[in-house]
């Protein structure tokens, strides 16, 4: 009998249905229902995959490509040599556990993610890669994530309603509402406590002409007790229950060394958080009493910033009362903050004349010699001419490590050698906490200033 040809496509249609049902059914019998199940749980969800650069574990670790697979089920990332005809890999080279990750920083065109064993660095191959990833890191964990672009409004609102004190490395520091200036939400209490009579805070104070309302914190010691508690830029506008206002800088400076002088053990201080100013990229309309509502364009004062992605504006009102309120962070386009006067630390605490750049630091493409050898810097050093208030350059080992030729006062050349840590991203120097800074500039620019060498001269690379 002939059978018209839509019969037989839809004759067709049904028997593959038919047979595929029956497939399902023996793969089940076969490899077992629970193991088959979260095989297809995994496959659906695989909602972000893409191919990746990643850095070596070591400095002389080789990096390699490899297709990177996100997998919401047990939130973990699966790496493989190949995307596999399904496109959820092929020939599994490892796994990041997401369970401990600490935080994770999204880059474009990269992304690390901060695990306690490791830090693990992502190059990826296509615009556009590292916000998607980001996006769906942050819908699928409560990990700190930071450099997104796009904005999750459920994911903020979540985090808004987590905010807690200020912490440092994960205890409570000793900070709290300021009872001298309670009307101004940018100014908290801190207290400050050292271990002995001969051990420093660890903060340093910019100097500054005439009278002012506060001294700029201009450098705090990495692990003194100044360390995530105060930060380079922010105010001291209270000592001790007493108001900064209408000082000059020695009477501020003297009546701190009166309270450590009366009580050695702890300084209080009001601090005020950094002048930190921004514009309005995107509308925002406040979804509770804690935020604030923003306009496209509106220049606002940032007061205090969370880890989470939320930062807390003041905002004048119609009448002139400050009003105070979270917003995401993403929301609003920083300005860069204006640079603050170093001075050098004179032995016995007190503040030597201010001495500093009349311009910015040099650019690391002056003084970077690139790949010679010890002897060719230290002959370039010799030779350089400059000013006797020292002069440096360097000379670059790997990536993540350079060796710093100084010339001293005294003519005799110092060699010290930075590295990149591999935990926190921040370059130090010979191991040590000297210099410690998010880029190699600022890590070498502190260096100097603690060597007592603040205008030491960049010797340039010779031209090619």
């Amino acid at each position: 009998e002939t059978i018209r040809p839509g019969v037989f496509l839809a004759l067709t249609i049904d028997s593959l249905l038919l047979l595929v049902e029956a497939s399902l059914q023996l793969c089940c019998r076969l490899i077992g229902p629970s193991h088959f199940a979260s095989e297809l749980n995994y496959a659906n969800a695989m909602a972000t995959a893409g191919w990746f650069t990643k850095a070596g574990e070591t400095k002389r670790s080789a990096h390699r490509k490899r297709y990177f697979v996100l997998d919401e089920g047990d939130k973990t990332i699966k790496y493989f040599v190949s995307a596999g005809d399904n496109g959820l890999g092929k020939d599994n080279k490892g796994t990041i556990s997401l369970a401990n990750t600490e935080s994770i920083s999204c880059d474009d065109p990269k992304i690390t993610i901060y695990n306690p064993d490791r830090t693990w660095e992502l190059t990826a191959e296509k615009p556009g890669q590292v916000e998607d990833w980001a996006e769906k890191l942050a819908d699928i964990t409560s990990i700190p994530i930071s450099g997104r672009k796009k904005i999750n409004s459920k994911n903020m609102t979540d985090l808004m309603t987590g905010l807690g004190p200020a912490t440092a490395k994960g205890e409570d520091v000793n900070q709290g509402v300021s009872e001298l200036f309670a009307d101004r939400m940018e100014v908290r209490s801190v207290t400050l406590q050292r271990a002995s009579k001969e051990a420093r805070y660890g903060v340093q104070f910019s100097p500054y002409e005439g009278v002012s309302d506060g001294v700029t914190i201009c450098g705090v010691t990495p692990g003194g007790p100044g360390h995530g508690v105060v930060a380079v830029r922010e105010r001291v506008v209270g000592i001790n229950g007493s108001s900064c206002a209408g000082m000059t800088y020695d009477a501020a400076v003297n009546l701190m060394r009166k309270v450590v002088g009366d009580t050695w053990s702890i300084l209080k201080l009001d601090v005020e958080f950094r002048e930190l100013w921004g514009t309005v990229a995107h509308d925002y309309e406040a979804t509770n009493e804690q935020e604030v509502s923003l306009k496209v364009g509106q220049k606002i004062r940032i007061i205090s910033e969370e880890e989470n992605g939320w930062r807390q504006a003041k905002l004048l009102g119609e009448d002139g009362t400050p009003k105070y309120g979270w917003f995401p962070s993403t929301f609003v386009d920083v300005e860069p903050e204006p640079e603050v006067v170093r001075y050098i630390p004179a032995g016995d605490g007190t503040a030597k004349k201010v001495v500093a750049r009349d311009g910015p630091f040099p650019s690391i493409k002056i003084w970077n010699h690139g790949k010679v050898s010890r002897q060719v810097i230290e002959e370039r050093l010799r030779n350089f001419k400059g000013e006797g208030n020292g002069a440096f350059c360097a000379r670059q080992k790997d990536k993540d490590c350079f060796s710093l030729g100084i010339v001293m006062p005294s003519n005799e050349i110092k060699f010290i050698l930075f590295e990149k840590a591999q935990g926190t991203g921040l370059w130090h120097a010979d191991k040590s906490d000297l210099g410690r800074s998010e880029t190699l500039a600022m890590s070498v620019e502190s260096l100097l200033i603690e060597m007592e060498l603040p205008v030491a001269e960049a010797v340039p690379k010779p031209e090619q």
